[in-house]
């Protein structure tokens, strides 16, 4: 098995679902701070998932995600870097620019038997469909390079999961990476008889 992974970004996207993925945004990263902080004091996996499930409004894939993001980070890790934490304290940036370059990113975890990805998943009019973990669908239209879509575009079809990744730039835009997992074929190599 390896890993192919597909950039791209948000290249349009209304208010309203600007506003929802930001909520999304909000929710995923205060998870995986949850997630990281009950895990430091010695919570079992399906405890944290289960604290989490009743204290945020996300769905039990996501909270799963959001664990998964972070179980294997080390001690003391400073969730949207030290540097924005240095600037925070120097009055560098507002609590509120803090907050968001703190809670920037949300993974969505895909699973061959789900058929690609239950939270996300690309269109074939190129939207991203996205489950803002509340009962909600936000579909912005994301742009990928021709060169990746015709050499990995089938990879996209549900037959493989796939892993997506939405990242806020400080711009304000979006980048969306989409991983997926590919076979590999073996080739076996010249035997040199000595």
């Amino acid at each position: 098995m390896a890993n192919v992974t597909i950039p791209g970004y948000i290249c349009e996207i209304s208010e309203e679902d600007r506003e929802e993925l930001e909520k999304l945004l909000f929710k995923f990263g205060k998870a995986r701070r949850r997630a990281y902080s009950l895990r430091r004091k010695g919570y079992t996996k399906s405890e944290i998932e289960k604290i989490l499930r009743d204290e945020l409004c996300l769905n039990s894939r996501y909270i799963k995600d959001a664990y998964h993001s972070v179980k294997d980070l080390p001690p003391h890790v400073t969730f949207g870097s030290l540097k924005n934490q240095r600037l925070r304290e120097k009055g560098k940036i507002s609590k509120d620019e803090y907050h968001r370059r703190r809670n920037s990113i949300v993974i969505s975890r895909g699973d061959k038997s789900k058929s690609g990805n239950l939270n996300m998943r690309l269109t074939e009019m190129m939207e991203l469909r996205i489950n803002t973990g509340d009962g909600k669908w936000i579909y912005p239209k994301v742009y990928i390079p021709e060169k990746y879509l015709k050499n990995y575009g089938h990879l996209l079809d549900g037959s493989a999961p796939y892993t997506f990744l939405i990242k806020r730039r400080n711009d304000g835009g979006y980048d969306v990476r989409i991983t997926v997992e590919v076979q590999t074929e073996v080739k076996e190599g010249k035997k040199f008889w000595l």
